[in-house]
C-alpha cells in the first residue's frame, strides 16, 4: 500500500516517509512504535520490538527503502533492554 502523498527524491524527509510506510507494511514490525530519523541518508531506528526477528526485518524493510545509504538499528529488542549483535547479511 502506498501513502497518499507520495514522497519524491532522495530528501531526508522523503525517506523518513518511505521508511515508515515499508516498516508499515512488514508485519513483524507493524503495530510497533518506533522512531525514525534519517541523515544524509542514514536510517537510524529507535524504539523497542518483540524479537530479534523483528528487529532484522526492520533493518531489511529500511534497507530496501530507494536511497537509503545505511542503516542503523538501535532497536531494543523486549526483555533483553540491549540492541541484537548481528551481522549483515542475514
Amino acid at each position: 500500500m502506498s501513502p497518499f502523498w507520495e514522497p519524491t527524491g532522495d530528501t531526508d524527509q522523503a525517506l523518513v516517509a518511505r521508511a515508515a510506510w515499508a516498516l508499515r507494511d512488514d508485519p513483524l514490525v507493524r503495530g510497533v512504535r518506533l522512531e525514525i530519523l534519517v541523515q544524509n541518508g542514514v536510517v537510524i531506528l529507535t524504539g523497542e520490538v518483540e524479537s530479534a526477528d523483528a528487529s532484522r526485518a526492520a533493518s531489511r524493510a529500511a534497507w530496501d527503502v530507494p536511497g537509503v545509504h545505511d542503516v542503523c538499528n538501535r532497536l531494543l529488542i523486549a526483555g533483553l533492554g540491549k540492541p541484537l549483535a548481528w551481522e549483515w547479511p542475514v
